[in-house]
C-alpha cells in the first residue's frame, strides 16, 4: 500500500532511517570504548551500578526531600511520578535490551530505554548535590556536588560496561531525570 504515501514525505522517512542508523553507529562505537575498559574494572562497575539500584535510591531521595524540608505527600508524589514515568515510557518505547550475559541474569526483566539506573541516580544525588551548593560553603559544596556528579557518570557507563544498556539509553535516562529534577527544584 506504498502508493498511499505522499511522494513529498519520502525525504521525511529518509531522515529518519539516518538517524536512527547514526544512534546505532553511536552505540555501537560507545558501548566499545566503554566496554574496552580492563576486565578488572568489572568489580568496581558492578559495586558502582548498585549505587543506581532501588535502595540507594530511595534512602537518598528520602534523605533529599529531608534536607529541602519537603513534607511527606510532596515526597511520595514527586517519587511516584518519577517512578511511573521512567517505567511508563520504557512500556511505551518497548527498546530491547542488549543481548548480553548480564541481561540474561537480571532478576528484572525490564525493557531499555531509558536506563532507570541513570534517571534515579541523577534524580537522587542530583538532588542532594542541589541543596549541598545552596547550604554548605561555596567550596564544601562545589566539592560535595562534584563527588556526586561523577558518581551520576560512572553509574552510567557501568550500565554500558556492564551490559544492561546502550549509551542512548543511559544519555536518554540523563536527559528525563534533568528535566525531572529541574521540576523538583523549581517546587522545593
Amino acid at each position: 500500500m506504498l502508493y498511499f504515501i505522499h511522494y513529498s514525505t519520502l525525504p521525511q522517512f529518509g531522515a529518519i532511517i539516518k538517524l536512527m542508523n547514526n544512534i546505532v553507529k553511536f552505540d555501537l562505537a560507545a558501548t566499545k570504548l566503554i566496554q574496552s575498559l580492563p576486565v578488572q574494572a568489572r568489580s568496581f562497575m558492578a559495586g558502582i551500578t548498585l549505587c543506581g539500584s532501588g535502595l540507594p535510591i530511595f534512602a537518598t531521595l528520602g534523605l533529599g526531600f529531608i534536607l529541602s524540608g519537603a513534607t511527606t505527600k510532596d515526597s511520595f508524589i514527586f517519587i511516584i511520578f518519577s517512578i511511573l514515568l521512567n517505567l511508563g515510557l520504557k512500556q511505551f518505547l518497548h527498546r530491547p535490551r542488549p543481548d548480553t550475559l548480564y541481561v540474561s541474569r537480571m532478576r528484572f526483566k525490564t525493557h531499555s530505554f531509558p536506563s532507570g539506573h541513570a534517571f534515579g541516580s541523577l534524580i537522587a544525588y542530583g538532588f542532594i548535590a542541589y541543596f549541598a551548593i545552596i547550604n554548605l560553603s561555596i567550596i564544601a559544596g562545589l566539592a560535595v556536588a562534584s563527588l556526586l556528579w561523577l558518581l551520576i557518570f560512572l553509574i552510567g557507563v557501568s550500565r554500558v560496561y556492564l551490559g544492561a544498556h546502550y549509551p542512548t539509553d543511559v544519555i536518554g535516562g540523563w536527559i528525563l531525570a534533568m528535566i525531572c529534577l529541574c521540576f523538583a527544584v523549581v517546587i522545593s
